[in-house]
């Protein structure tokens, strides 16, 4: 019996040790949360993931339990975040689309800032307002990449603009262009990454285009040529981006429509570098309004974040979101 005890403590231990439910998708029960972003940090093990309705930040384990990691009464709503891991920071989109809880009319539609925490203490480093308080055209800082330099990228969707922050915290345009303009309302320039070759990858999410911007020379930028799949996989929404190397790319399409086959994962992958690219995975989830990417290791995750509920007005609050391992099927 001593010795079965001892077999069994052992073989505890080692489940304890080992990554747990790694293939499984992750609940998160914190009702009318709504978020929209989703990085992992592995050094602490915890995804981190924005609040559209609450304007917070929360961290997340890998059995979905949640804690409230910082939280700014001013913050309409949090978009794109990203851990930094080599500076310890966790970098926050802001924005106020007007279905936050801390929405008001002076900021609705205008709002475009980052926030950056430090990932140990807790507390804000620094907050930049990236547009003008004189601008009376719209904007929303949607999301950001970190370049090898320490420079900081980030999409206006209600402006045709990429920002960029550089390592001694001077704001700037990058690029701003009218082809990237949108109507009122709509979302344009959307999920961003950082090619190690020296340019950014961009969605547009109203056309469903796919942007390469040299940083040398960023207002040449070309649109990068690919193929709808097929008609049932057709582009709506094209949304947050993951680059898992140099080759392959991981993008989100959402439809709040409930369309079928509107909600799905694909992955481009390019052997020009990125002059064109094609479509040579698809991962159809259900109608939860997917948004943006993150990887766990070897793993890829979607974050489930069902806005379509908060923005016809949240009649019946959303209870858990999931963040969801990718699997590509077709």
């Amino acid at each position: 019996m001593k010795k079965a005890s001892i077999i069994t403590s052992v073989i505890t231990g080692l489940l304890l040790s080992a990554p747990l439910f790694a293939d499984s998708t992750i609940t998160i029960n914190n009702e009318g949360l709504y978020p929209e972003g989703v990085s992992y940090n592995p050094q602490d093990k915890h995804f981190y993931i924005s609040s559209v309705a609450k304007g917070e930040i929360w961290k997340v384990d890998n059995l979905g339990k949640s804690e409230l990691f910082a939280k700014n009464s001013k913050f309409a709503s949090t978009i794109g975040l990203q851990v930094d891991e080599k500076q310890n920071r966790l970098l926050v989109c802001v924005s106020d689309p007007g279905v936050g809880e801390n929405s008001n009319a002076a900021s609705k539609g205008k709002l475009a800032g980052l926030a950056i925490y430090d990932l140990t203490t807790k507390k804000e480093i620094t907050y930049y307002n990236l547009a003008s308080n004189n601008d009376k055209k719209g904007h929303f800082s949607n999301d950001l990449t970190i370049d090898d330099k320490g420079n900081t990228y980030v999409t206006d969707s209600f402006s045709p603009i990429i920002y960029k922050i550089d390592g001694e915290g001077k704001v700037s345009i990058l690029v701003s262009n009218p082809k990237w303009e949108v109507a009122q309302g709509k979302f344009g320039l959307n999920g961003i990454a950082y090619h190690s070759a020296g340019f950014l990858i961009v969605a547009h999410y109203a056309t469903g285009k796919l942007y390469k911007v040299d940083l040398n020379n960023p207002n040449d930028f070309k649109e990068i040529d690919f193929q709808q799949v097929t008609e049932k996989w057709k582009i709506t929404g094209l949304d947050g981006l993951l680059l898992l190397d140099d080759k392959t790319l991981v993008a989100v399409n959402n439809d709040s429509t409930g369309r079928e086959n509107g909600n799905f994962v694909m992955r481009f992958t390019s052997s020009n570098n990125w002059n064109s690219a094609k479509v040579n995975g698809v991962m159809l989830t259900t109608n939860t309004f997917p948004t943006t990417l993150t990887q766990r290791g070897d793993d890829v995750f979607v974050l489930h974040a069902k806005l379509a509920t908060l923005f016809m007005g949240n009649k019946i609050p959303e209870k858990t979101f999931e963040i969801e391992p990718v699997k590509f099927s077709e």
